[in-house]
């Protein structure tokens, strides 16, 4: 015996959803429907951003490039991913520069820098509001 689709919102098997002007809540087409949506579609992350309010920064291009000078603007300490230190040992202190080696991703959400710190002589890696570009800086003194 042959089993039968459901009935599904407008009257026709297997098609009820997916027609234009249909939502979950309609009842047959035509029928003013409980939940519009009228506006432009957008996509999933831009839904996702919408709905918690955070910025993806790989929208955007890297705030630093590879070779840049940075300093930077907070003291660091090991989270226990830097290997050779204790945890909440510092690893850099305010004020220390030093030059993009790298530029990563994490979560695919943030760009990841991989700073070279010249003094300390450790490669650690931050996020560009943790950073500041010297360079300029220097530039505009001379």
């Amino acid at each position: 015996m042959r089993r039968r689709r459901p009935e599904v919102p407008g009257g026709v098997p297997g098609r009820g959803l997916h027609r234009p002007g249909l939502t979950r809540f309609s009842r047959r087409p035509g029928a003013p429907c409980a939940v519009r949506d009228d506006g432009p579609r957008r996509s999933a992350n831009e839904e996702v951003a919408m709905s918690d309010g955070t910025h993806f920064e790989l929208w955007d291009e890297p705030v630093y490039q590879r070779g840049d000078k940075v300093m930077a603007l907070r003291d660091v300490r090991n989270d226990g991913t830097y290997p050779g230190s204790r945890i909440g040992e510092f690893l850099i202190r305010k004020g220390e520069w030093g030059y993009v080696s790298q530029v990563g991703t994490y979560l695919n959400r943030f760009y990841v820098y991989s700073v070279d710190f010249v003094e300390a002589r450790m490669l650690v890696g931050m996020r560009a509001h943790e950073l500041k570009r010297i360079e300029e800086e220097e530039r505009k003194a001379s």
